[in-house]
């Protein structure tokens, strides 16, 4: 719906509302100027005109006030020295009282004090939240694809690779930077201003539009031509993408874009009856970019949001198709927003045992720690990360909770620990640390060598990254740094077999391999000797643990027969939990 349907509509609605249908040809400016207010509001709002939306009522009480000012203007009198309000017309003011009852009560209807079980539901859709194991469910990570570009930094590099184009540089600024994963080739400028073709195999970026820095730069050139993508592992890949498939790039449906090609406003018209949230900038497997909005209902009158589908926007043709969360594209990660899925997890660990426990006893209350995270599984899909902590306790959770971003599918793993936040300033009070007093960025949660494993860059005062740490959930005072994110695992790896109070078990559980030695190499990094292995059949692969592990590692030699233990995964380079020698 155009803004001049909307002023159409609206004004028809004004005139209704001040004289009934039975004055169509009187005093039609005021119902005119009383449309143009309330299209203007609508049109600057936006609201959902659906039944369980507030906009719906709320735009009738809109309509009704300024109806029933408009009507008292209408009837009024004058005179020579002053003017009176005349008698409100009776259809507005009925209007007026069942729009406010149906905004109140709907409100009401929808409240958790009516609604607790229910809202406790909405996370899992009434099921028992699935207890799983995690090591059974991400595979040990492999350094080189641990994300050591935040989205700040990402940003940051963003900007050098615009530095190439002066001319480019002036005219936009950098979108917002959203992360996914991405499976396809691309043709760019790096930030040596060469192009390239580069291609990436299910790797994690940060891609963000090109925008226009201000209205008058989307008044000259209507398009923005093309985005930036920043690999999240490695910051030497940047790249200033301008064509796809041979053809130029030209970003019409942007954030930044005015009027009808702002994306909200170009796809409103035909879903102004559904939820529209988290514009969120993708990829396709072709590089060609789109918006991914969001569509949600609400589950109890006008509270319980949660998503039901999405809408894709093509940012160059506006072209948008609507997909069910079970049709929507593969290479499509967020479907289920920040917002909600923190809401809901809220009112999980809040109403397990009812609203007026919520209120008075408290007990066994949950709840979730401030920013989810994405973090992806060795399933390829991407999952929203939060701590769950008692209500109370700020630095110490009972577990934590993984949710699909796609179809919202909950997991609960019991490893009681620390908080994100509680990490972070575990890993800034490490030795080394501290003395050069760099600031932890948001932790990533990572399987590293087998447990739970919180993952920091450290940066210094200009935002450069410095070094890097990988703290225990289960215990932050064993902390592993380096000034790579090997380094900080060997450390860590070091900490966790030197540790007394870790359960055996998880030491000797794992994958086992009896396998003929044969290479041996010995490295000593900070005063610790790493011993790396290599063995008869399994090419391309290599073996490491500190000589702490036990004797017999330390004497391992080509030609040996052994059992060795680690967890399997998808990097080439293994840290072994256990060596045993096979005697013949």
């Amino acid at each position: 719906m155009t803004f001049l349907g909307s002023f159409v509509a609206f004004s028809a609605l004004i005139f209704i509302l001040m004289f009934g249908p039975t004055k169509l040809k009187s005093r039609a400016m005021l119902s005119l100027l009383g449309g143009l207010v309330l299209g203007t509001l609508w049109w600057l709002t936006l609201p959902t005109l659906a039944y369980d939306f507030s906009g719906t009522p709320f735009f009738l009480v809109l309509a009704s006030l300024v109806a029933l000012l408009f009507s008292r203007i209408s009837n009024g009198t004058t005179t020579s020295n002053n003017f009176a309000f005349g008698k409100p017309s009776g259809q507005s003011v009925l209007v007026l009282l069942f729009a406010v009852l149906y905004l109140v009560g709907g409100n009401l209807a929808g409240a958790r004090m009516f609604n607790a079980t229910r809202y406790h539901n909405l996370l899992t859709n009434g099921k028992e939240l699935e207890r799983r194991t995690f090591s059974a469910d991400m595979a040990p990570v492999d350094v080189r694809q641990i994300r050591t570009v935040d989205q700040t930094l990402a940003q940051n590099l963003a900007g050098k690779v615009l530095g190439n184009d002066p001319g480019l540089g002036s005219r936009v600024e950098m979108g917002a930077m959203n992360v996914q994963k991405f499976n396809g080739t691309i043709k760019a400028k790096n930030l040596k201003g060469d192009t390239v073709t580069v291609t990436f195999h299910d790797e994690l970026i940060w891609a963000a539009p090109l925008e226009h820095r201000s209205i008058m730069q989307w008044l000259n050139f209507d398009t923005t031509p093309g985005y930036v993508v920043v690999s999240a592992t490695d910051q030497s890949r940047v790249y200033l993408v301008q064509e796809v498939n041979g053809k130029p790039l030209n970003l019409r449906y942007i954030p930044s874009a005015w009027f009808g090609d702002n994306p909200h406003r170009a796809i409103y018209g035909k879903y102004l009856n559904k939820g529209l949230t988290d514009f969120s900038f993708e990829l396709n497997d072709d590089g060609r970019p789109f918006m991914v909005i969001t569509v949600y209902d609400h589950k109890m009158m006008m509270g319980g949001a949660d998503a039901t589908g999405v809408i894709t926007l093509d940012v160059q043709t506006g072209e948008e198709k609507h997909y069910t969360i079970a049709d929507a594209p593969t290479w499509i990660d967020r479907i289920q927003p920040e917002n909600i899925i923190t809401s809901q997890l809220e009112d999980w660990g809040t109403f397990g045992d009812g609203f007026l426990n919520s209120i008075f006893s408290k007990l066994n209350l949950l709840q979730p720690t401030p920013n989810l995270s994405a973090i992806y599984g060795d399933d390829g899909q991407a999952y929203w990360f939060t701590g769950m902590s008692s209500a109370g306790r700020q630095n110490d959770t009972v577990g934590f909770v993984l949710v699909n971003t796609r179809t919202k599918e909950a997991r609960l793993y019991e490893n009681p620990g620390a908080t994100e936040a509680a990490a972070a300033a575990s890993a800034e009070g490490a030795k080394g640390v501290r003395e050069a007093n760099y600031r932890a960025n948001d932790p990533i949660l990572y399987n590293a060598a087998g447990v739970p494993t919180y993952f920091v860059t450290l940066k210094d005062q200009n935002g450069l990254v410095k070094m890097f740490a990988m703290i225990n959930v289960a215990n932050i005072n064993i902390i592993g740094v380096g000034d790579t994110p090997e380094k900080a695992l060997r450390d860590y790896q070091v900490k966790l077999n030197t540790d007394m109070s870790l359960s055996i078990d998880g030491v000797v559980s794992g994958t086992k391999l009896e396998a003929v030695i044969s290479a041996v190499a010995y490295v000593v990094e900070n005063g610790t000797s790493f011993i790396y292995l290599k063995v008869v059949g399994e090419d391309g692969k290599e073996f490491y643990a500190s000589s702490t592990l036990g004797k017999d590692l330390k004497w391992a030699q080509p030609g040996d027969g052994a059992i060795l233990t680690f967890d399997e995964g998808e990097s080439t380079t293994i840290n072994l939990k256990a060596y045993e020698k096979k005697t013949k």
